[in-house]
């Protein structure tokens, strides 16, 4: 009894002096190896390759399973499209929404919607935010999970984008090299800095002008893409009724009718900078030598889907369309009325940010304009969009011309509208109180208590 007693107190005592395992070391270890912003970086990147990919291929293989195969209808017809086909395809979509041109028997594949190249973007900027939030705290520690977002998505689509072509279908390996290096790098990018919480640092470390610039080209750049909008969401209104029966002539049936709507959804974006470049003027092409600016409209032959009934037909612009020239006005109001409210030390500078911005603003719808456009195949369809240079010249010069006009008249004559300003508050005032029940004095008292 008493021996047993002794064993088992010795057993106690071995115990307590052996050391501890913890239970938490390997986690421990491998949170230390993620706080390095190379690995995070690298797994951020792998992580939206991953995730983007799935998102993209997922609806193909849908529409393949559901799709006719043969005499049967979906998954148990008649084997007509392999299933390593349609995932192949999938990829291939996915490798395009890097803005690369696929290449195939018919020609070279290079529109590509911008909804769809929002999936990877979207995809980079939430995973940069996770890299930035565990590893980054200093502005070097951004650039170095930057540089290895960018490196290794680089790396996984010129990977897959090897596996997944062929002579005969595939994707340039330059083309897609190049769109993922430079989509990563900005989306990623914008990810880290936001998931560290760096953009008042970076703002802090910049001239005072360059945020105004930036704020007022953002803001002249939405007039200009609501303008587009606008002018998209009235002229499918217009043109409703060819639109059902475009849709209906296509006998897509319930599900095809799915799909449509979803690559329309797609296109939506892409539309919007189309309607944006027609309003800036220039306007934008469906085919080679064919136009749809204010100036007119000349179309041929216009591929059968539902979006594209919406274009005007050819001959001379709607009327009603023309109220979209009042858009790059409208924006550049909108920049050199900011530029104004926050004036700079002299008019000269004012008026010059106020140029700066609009200029800017310019160019970022030039490039956009040229993520917006490509090709659909070989001749005719070679080219279409809009043209990213005159885009770009033509805005830039119509918004830093007039945003430097209000700038400078908003500017010169600041003391008179900040008088008109006091009035009109007074005056809001009197209407107020005049406005307000007079109450009695026994409820006055009882107020003040």
């Amino acid at each position: 009894m008493g021996g047993a007693r002794f064993a088992t107190m010795r057993d106690v005592t071995v115990q307590l002096e052996r050391p501890a395992r913890r239970p938490g070391r390997e986690q421990d270890t491998t949170a230390a190896v993620l706080r390095s912003p190379f690995a995070s970086g690298a797994v951020a990147a792998v992580w939206a390759a991953a995730i983007s990919l799935v998102v993209v291929c997922v609806p193909v293989l849908l529409a393949w399973a559901l799709a006719p195969h043969g005499p049967g209808v979906g998954i148990a017809a008649a084997p007509g499209v392999p299933a390593s086909d349609a995932v192949r395809g999938g990829v291939l979509a996915w490798l395009a929404a890097q803005h690369a041109t696929v290449h195939t028997a018919a020609g070279e594949l290079s529109l590509v919607p911008l909804g769809l190249l929002a999936v990877p973007a979207l995809a980079l900027y939430r995973c940069g935010r996770w890299a930035g939030r565990v590893s980054v705290d200093a502005l070097p520690a951004a650039v170095a999970a930057t540089g290895s977002v960018a490196a290794a998505y680089t790396v996984a689509t010129a990977v897959v984008s090897s596996l997944a072509s062929d002579s005969r279908l595939g994707v340039t390996t330059g083309s897609v090299a190049a769109g993922s290096l430079v989509l990563s790098a900005f989306a990623g990018g914008a990810g880290v800095v936001g998931g560290a919480r760096l953009w008042g640092d970076i703002a802090a470390r910049l001239p005072e002008w360059v945020p105004h610039v930036t704020r007022g080209a953002l803001a002249g750049l939405a007039t200009l893409l609501c303008g587009g909008g606008l002018l998209v969401v009235g002229s499918m209104l217009a043109h409703a009724g060819r639109m059902l029966d475009l849709t209906r002539a296509l006998g897509a049936g319930g599900f095809g009718g799915a799909v449509l709507t979803l690559l329309g959804a797609l296109c939506v974006p892409t539309a919007i900078v189309w309607g944006a470049a027609y309003a800036v003027g220039p306007g934008f092409a469906v085919g080679i030598g064919t136009s749809v600016a204010p100036a007119g409209v000349a179309l041929g032959p216009v591929p059968a889907f539902p979006l594209l009934a919406a274009l005007p037909g050819t001959g001379r612009a709607p009327a009603a369309s023309l109220v979209a020239l009042a858009v790059p006005v409208a924006g550049g109001v909108v920049i050199g009325l900011l530029a104004a409210r926050r004036p700079a030390d002299t008019s000269g500078r004012t008026v010059g940010e106020a140029a700066a911005a609009g200029a800017l603003a310019g160019v970022a719808l030039g490039l956009l304009a040229w993520l917006s456009s490509g090709s659909l195949g070989a001749v005719r369809m070679s080219h279409l969009g809009p043209h990213p240079v005159a885009v770009g010249a033509v805005a830039a010069l119509e918004l830093a011309v007039v945003a430097a006009a209000v700038a400078w008249e908003v500017d010169r004559h600041a003391a008179s509208f900040a008088r008109a300003a006091v009035r009109l508050r007074q005056a809001a005032d009197i209407v107020r109180r005049r406005g307000r029940p007079r109450s009695t004095p026994g409820r006055a008292r009882l107020w003040r208590r």
